[in-house]
């Protein structure tokens, strides 16, 4: 039975504190985790059973929370993946107490949690409390849930919560505001039709560097206007190289840094170029990348997919497709079936059992983010120079609940804001063993060493007496236990530690 449901046939104890009521209208949206239970050695010792994250749930909603999570449980709906904020809990510290058996109330519990609450936008614990709960009961399993409801009641009882969540504009997802338009001369060329015209539409793309970065841009004016991403541009001026292998010096025009855009303009006019695409993209269509995949090596390739999805965070927006892209595809265009730029390439999910998930911004967003307008000629450049907004810090949205998976720009791998980090492609297994994987794998290695043994010693002297024969059966049946039970410890504490299910998803960890 959940607490919840027993609470309403029980009565509240003097140590049960009355949740705040607050406005859930005010507040940012909040999800819970687990309850985890360490040790003094803040080893993980336990995680407290689905409905204890149910409870919590129940409680923020009770008192007025916007919380997300646990909607039904009979259709497996859960929406914890959007809330901007997830709350967590280590109970580090416990104890019970038992007076005589006869004794009414003889089971009095007393709980520490020590709530961290998670800003998935930011990637950082923003704030940490620690809250008692104290109950007495003839049911020590009683004794000990509503000790811990006691402190979820002290949690909700303080005013931090809520003015944590109080909502702030984030500016960093704000669309820049610009001090005018810019009018570019748009680029009036027939349409290509693809994948036949793939060989033309690369002469419209460049290969795109700055600082240690290579990615990739287009060109979507005659005047030498490149659209690439903004997170490609790194300290230093950049430089294009076009297909034919000239490399020119570029001037960053424009960025919007939260939609991962950038405007680039090469000084010249008649370059080959590419028009945007106006129309809505449809999900299922075709589309084709266009890139440096591996960086200058394989510049100007192309790999085809389809728009597998249109995805909205707050107010940024990305294409999802299962194109083939990787380091050096960033800043490269996503092309329709007529060589129109659908997409700029973003970034991409890159993890273990993560297949075909890329995302690009999509070009209907271009003119608004940018302040763009495409007219029969282009604004010249001014005296002192383009004046772009400077660049902030990129963030992208948390895609998979209580933490998902790793997310990278294709040419370079980012910070992913979600709770647990992710183990990078290039970190040893040595580095994300853990406890369980080490003693399954010390069980193999002995139950090897055993089974190698004995068969060994039959090898070397086969005539052996029965009670020796007996003895050498007993310790190989024992080793290759060790082998195989060790064998599986080894490969679930990989698999099901470092890539661990959450309440509610996939949680990927280790480091990168």
């Amino acid at each position: 039975m959940l607490l919840s449901l027993a609470l309403m046939s029980a009565p509240l104890a003097a140590e049960i504190a009355a949740p705040l009521k607050v406005d859930p209208g005010a507040l940012d949206t909040i999800g819970f985790t687990r309850i985890v239970l360490r040790d003094e050695d803040a080893f993980t010792l336990a995680v407290a059973p689905e409905t204890w994250r149910q409870v919590v749930l129940e409680e923020l909603r009770a008192a007025g929370y916007p919380a997300l999570g646990g909607e039904n449980l009979l259709f497996d709906q859960d929406r914890s993946a959007e809330a901007r904020y997830l709350l967590g809990g280590e109970i580090s510290e416990g104890f019970c107490e038992s007076a005589e058996a006869n004794a009414p109330e003889r089971h009095r519990c007393e709980v520490e949690v020590t709530w961290q609450l998670l800003d998935r936008r930011a990637g950082e614990v923003v704030e940490i409390w620690a809250t008692r709960g104290t109950w007495m009961s003839a049911d020590l399993k009683q004794a000990v849930e509503y000790a811990f409801l006691g402190a979820v009641h002290g949690l909700l009882a303080e005013h931090g919560l809520p003015a944590a969540l109080v909502k702030r504009p984030d500016p960093l997802l704000d669309a820049p505001k610009w001090a005018d338009t810019l009018t570019l001369q748009g680029c009036a060329r027939d349409p290509l039709k693809l994948p036949n015209g793939l060989d033309e539409a690369m002469n419209a793309t460049l290969l795109v560097r700055s600082g240690d970065a290579i990615g990739a841009g287009v060109l979507i004016s005659p005047d030498g206007f490149v659209l690439t991403a903004a997170h490609v541009l790194q300290d230093g001026a950049p430089q294009v190289q076009t297909r034919a292998g000239f490399s020119l010096p570029a001037e960053l025009v424009r960025a919007d840094a939260a939609q991962d855009l950038a405007l680039l303009a090469v000084g010249g006019a008649g370059f080959p170029c590419l028009e945007t695409r106006e129309a809505p993209v449809t999900v299922g269509q075709s589309l084709w990348a266009v890139g440096s995949p591996g960086g200058e090596a394989l510049a100007f390739s192309a790999s085809a997919g389809i728009v597998s999805g249109l995805r909205a965070w707050e107010d940024v927006q990305f294409i999802q497709t299962d194109a083939s892209l990787n380091a050096g595809n960033s800043g490269g265009p996503l092309l329709d079936e007529e060589g129109r730029v659908m997409g700029i390439v973003s970034w991409k999910i890159a993890a273990p059992g993560f297949e075909g998930l890329s995302f690009g911004v999509p070009a209907s967003v271009v003119q608004e983010r940018l302040g763009l307008v495409l007219g029969e000629a282009s604004d010249p450049r001014p005296e002192g120079g383009w004046s772009p907004t400077p660049k902030q810090p990129t963030r992208l949205p948390p895609l998979l609940p209580s933490g998902p998976t790793k997310a990278v720009y294709p040419d370079r791998e980012l910070e992913f804001p979600d709770g647990t980090p992710v183990m990078d492609p290039e970190t040893s297994v040595w580095d994300v063993f853990n406890r369980r994987t080490w003693i399954g794998l010390g069980t193999a290695v002995s139950g090897g060493l055993l089974v190698g043994g004995t068969w060994a010693y039959y090898r070397t002297d086969p005539r052996v007496d029965v009670v020796t024969w007996q003895s050498m059966q007993f310790f190989n049946a024992v080793g290759w236990i060790g082998l195989i039970g060790g064998s599986g410890l080894t490969a679930h504490g990989i698999v099901f530690d470092e890539f661990a299910l959450s309440p509610r998803g996939l949680v990927v960890s280790g480091r990168f």
